[in-house]
């Protein structure tokens, strides 16, 4: 494999950047990914005698890969491909020379029926001769087993070839190639896996690039998007206002010397709410759903405050507990499956989610980070400006205090669990548009995020005091450790290490701060 600045026109030569020489090919690469996955893999092959079989077989030793169903060409070299990757824009151009793969016989199929008739399943893919390909087939359906079929490098097969595939995974141009239908949406997508069940074919996966993968079952058709990533840029690192929005919530409860572990549950809640609402009818609900998650966010925080004033528990154990309930209930409504948002017929998301979750304002500015800004800014607002801002501090500064000064205690409890609700909601939508569906772990692990954020901007977990620009500064600081965290390619457990470390310093450092005044 090498990578250019550009993919080569005719007869234009062009100066790379790397080279890589590995053992690969579709089935390889495939059967390597099931085996380190843990599934009992043999795969059946044929290799030339160079340096290339040597290649592929190295890496087998070295994985502990079954080799007993390998097969040699003493005439014909292995199979290779040449791929050059575009290192701009990650398109590539591959061509194959299948060599010794293109060689295996009906005695070599013969040899190994008995491990094909104890298989699970049979996964192909067009880079071995075909006639092979179709002889494993027809003993994969005489034993029961399901064959799945990578219709790639594209060839045409017969259709008695695919009335014995219980899957096939082309991509749009594979599946127009094969059944003339050019794929750009749900509807064509349909149109096309039509064909293929007409042909025989049980279930149908489409592959569609940076839009996702299209899977139809025969009873159920949806498009699962694919998850929108920039390696370095803040929009990299988007996920992280979500946390930040919980942060603006999470400040005002620890002014009031509480805490709230629940928020990731509850926006987690209200995206699952609106999808329930919103799948199968798109557009024509979306204001109801919502107006439903705004509902159901609010009140979960709001029976926070219940518990947490009227039944005195400790606000940790308090919102842990809602936490395991709120996240029991998102798993009960969705059986543990996630939900798309999908318009009507099916064809397009919602583009109010893909709007928030995936575009740039001049392709410079996150509409997610202009949410959290517009978010911290009221926030700011209500807290330096209001008579509810005050209170909170007073609140924080001694419940018995903030009594004896005429404020209405339980009312501004409710409050203020009530609007970090109603923030977990807008949270929830800003979900929704990051994924454009709702999985029974969305919100999950955000919490400690959050709570970073408003600690390490200077926020007390001993109340009152507290700063929604120090939150600001501490959600930036957030942003810039996954940023880093992504272009250094650190792993994502020594970054909540990190995040951790910073919580217990700044904690730490209001201790002592808090020592020094008194």
């Amino acid at each position: 494999m090498a990578r250019t600045p550009h993919l080569p026109a005719p007869a234009e030569t062009v100066k790379g950047s790397f080279f890589k020489q590995g053992a690969g090919g579709k089935g390889f690469n495939q059967g390597v990914a099931a085996h380190k996955a843990g599934g009992d893999v043999a795969m059946i092959t044929k290799l030339g005698r160079d340096s290339m079989a040597n290649v592929a077989l190295d890496v087998m030793t070295e994985l502990n890969m079954p080799k007993d169903f390998l097969f040699y060409n003493d005439d014909v070299a292995t199979g290779i491909a040449l791929i050059m990757v575009d290192e701009n824009s990650s398109q590539n151009e591959i061509v194959i020379v299948p060599g010794a793969c293109g060689t295996i016989t009906a005695e070599d199929i013969k040899s190994v029926e008995q491990r094909i008739c104890d298989s699970a399943y049979i996964l192909l893919q067009l880079e071995v001769n075909q006639d092979a390909n179709e002889a494993v087939a027809k003993l994969a359906k005489e034993h029961g087993v399901r064959v799945i079929l990578n219709t790639a490098p594209y060839q045409p097969v017969t259709d008695e070839f695919l009335k014995g595939c219980w899957l096939v995974t082309p991509n749009e141009v594979e599946a127009e190639e094969m059944t003339g239908v050019a794929v750009t949406d749900l509807e064509s997508a349909n149109r096309a896996a039509k064909i293929f069940f007409e042909k025989g074919v049980e279930n149908v996966l489409i592959t569609l690039g940076s839009r996702g993968v299209y899977i139809n079952t025969g009873d159920r058709a949806e498009i699962i998007p694919a998850f929108h990533v920039k390696a370095v840029d803040t929009t990299g690192a988007g996920d992280a206002f979500n946390g930040g929005l919980l942060a603006v919530a999470q400040t005002f409860i620890i002014i009031t010397s509480g805490i709230d572990i629940s928020g990731g549950a509850i926006a987690g809640l209200g995206c699952m709410t609106m999808a329930m609402i919103m799948n199968g009818k798109g557009t024509s609900m979306l204001g109801i759903a919502i107006l439903a998650n705004f509902v159901v966010c609010t009140l979960c925080g709001f029976l926070n405050g219940v518990i947490i004033f009227d039944l005195k528990v400790p606000a940790m154990i308090a919102t842990l507990g809602t936490q395991t309930i709120f996240r029991g209930i998102l798993k009960l409504l969705c059986n543990g499956n996630s939900i798309s948002f999908f318009e009507p017929d099916g064809a397009t998301f919602v583009k109010l989610f893909d709007t928030i979750g995936n575009y740039d304002i001049f392709g410079v500015l996150p509409v997610l980070a202009c949410i959290w800004i517009v978010v911290a800014v009221i926030a700011f607002l209500v807290l330096r400006y209001t008579v509810f801002g005050r209170d909170l501090f007073v609140i924080g500064s001694g419940i018995e205090v903030a009594r004896l000064s005429g404020i209405k205690v339980r009312k501004t409890f409710y409050l203020v669990y009530s609007l970090a609700g109603f923030v977990y909601g807008i949270a929830a939508i800003m979900f929704a548009g990051r994924i454009l569906r709702a999985m029974p772990n969305t919100g999950d692990g955000y919490d400690m995020d959050a709570i970073a954020a408003a600690v390490i901007g200077g926020a007390s977990l001993a109340g009152g005091r507290g700063a929604i620009t120090g939150t600001f500064v501490g959600t930036l600081l957030m942003v810039v450790i996954k940023n880093a965290g992504k272009a250094f390619q650190i792993n994502d457990y020594i970054l909540d290490v990190i995040t951790g470390a910073l919580i217990i310093f700044a904690v730490a450092m209001d201790m002592v701060k808090s020592r020094k005044k008194a």
